[in-house]
């Protein structure tokens, strides 16, 4: 029987969702209710998924889920929020097998996404809000090492939807190369990722736009020579 191992910071808690957890996926399920009883748990290595259902995501966040890691737990975290930015969302994308939820969700979506974990190891990452924002970004052409700048109008752990000033030619399947440095931040980031859907009648210029999901820079080389 899978084992799951669940914490809690939130006012709100996943306390209505965790007898279905439990009964409708076959789980062994283990609730702790501080850090010192977590870090206890921790050290047994018998779980194969960990849950954390915070509030907010933050940097304080990030480092328990650091020290998670340090400790030695290798295997998925999944983290339930009601909040996050995009800073702290960035700095989760670039940690391995670390998925977010954010509130408000529907219980299927929930049972679904950590019976995926429960299963596989490897499950694309995701989250079910995106965040707005409005900040210059810049796009590179891997194939042909043109760049652009772009408008990012909204951002997911999972990818981002830009706009641009005039029409470009960005396709469906284009890799790309995107930086941004975000307005919280005083540090630049860079993404790989792949066009996934275009559109000529951008929601908030009016101008061509196109949405990016992120891809593991391991997987670059194979969709370049797909390409070529």
């Amino acid at each position: 029987m899978q084992k799951l191992l669940f914490y809690s910071t939130s006012n709100e808690g996943l306390g209505f969702y965790l007898d279905s957890i439990e009964r409708k996926l076959a789980v062994q399920l283990t609730v702790v209710k501080n850090e010192n009883a977590l870090r206890a748990r921790l050290e047994e290595k018998v779980f194969h998924l960990f849950v954390l259902d915070v509030n907010t995501l933050n940097s304080n966040v990030i480092t328990v889920i650091q020290e998670i890691r340090e400790r030695g737990f290798s295997l998925p975290i999944l983290v339930v929020c009601g909040e996050a930015k995009g800073s702290d969302i960035v700095d989760l994308h670039h940690m391995p097998l670390v998925h977010l939820v954010v509130r408000p969700f529907h219980e299927k979506a929930l049972l679904g996404i950590v019976r995926k974990l429960l299963i596989s190891k490897v499950v694309p990452k995701q989250v079910f809000r995106r965040f707005n924002t409005n900040q210059i970004a810049q796009i590179e052409r891997l194939v042909s090492g043109e760049e652009v700048l772009t408008s990012m109008y909204n951002l997911s752990k999972g990818g981002a939807y830009c706009e641009f000033d005039a029409d470009e030619t960005l396709a469906v399947g284009d890799v790309v190369r995107m930086r941004v440095a975000l307005n919280d931040l005083n540090s630049q980031h860079t993404f790989n990722a792949k066009v996934v859907w275009t559109t000529r009648k951008g929601k908030f210029s009016g101008r061509f736009g196109c949405g990016i999901r992120f891809v593991n820079s391991k997987d670059i080389h194979r969709m370049l020579l797909s390409k070529a």
